[in-house]
């Protein structure tokens, strides 16, 4: 697990949305994934503090893990 540089509250406001049951219940775990994922892409080690740009990316990568599953379950893929 690496650090959380946002907390649950601060992902719903950057999302306009609260999270859904999915996203509060596995936090740590699609945060990680978001995190890695954008580092990957970036090619750099996100720490904190993130600037505003950061954050709002992160958040959009956070919200596609759960689109993601929808859409392989859409697909008949369990």
């Amino acid at each position: 697990m690496t650090e959380q540089i946002i907390t649950k509250e601060k992902m719903g406001s950057l999302l306009g949305r609260a999270l859904t049951k999915a996203e509060s219940q596995n936090y740590e775990l699609y945060f990680d994934i978001a995190q890695e994922r954008l580092g990957d892409l970036l090619c750099i080690e996100l720490r904190a503090p993130l600037q505003p740009g950061l954050e709002l990316l992160l958040a959009r990568f956070f919200a596609t893990i759960v689109q993601e599953q929808e859409q392989t379950k859409a697909n008949g893929i369990k």
